[in-house]
């Protein structure tokens, strides 16, 4: 058995931020859809604390009814 000490970066919140979303857009285009600037700005905004997490998910849904998202 080998150990491997693991080794983080260090990585600014903004940083950190725009690496979780490249790993998101990722993940989403393995299932066909596109995250938009849109969807971006909404996460940003809930990083910072601006939208609640209620409201997230309450703008993902009223979306996800008018059928405002994107698939390729």
């Amino acid at each position: 058995v080998v150990f491997v000490k693991e080794r983080r970066l260090k990585m600014s919140g903004e940083e950190k931020f725009y690496y979780d979303i490249k790993n998101i857009k990722t993940d989403m285009a393995i299932e066909n859809m596109v995250v938009t600037e849109a969807h971006v700005d909404m996460l940003k905004k809930y990083s910072d604390r601006q939208i609640s997490a209620a409201d997230l998910i309450n703008d993902v849904r009223q979306k996800a009814i008018r059928g405002e998202y994107k698939y390729e």
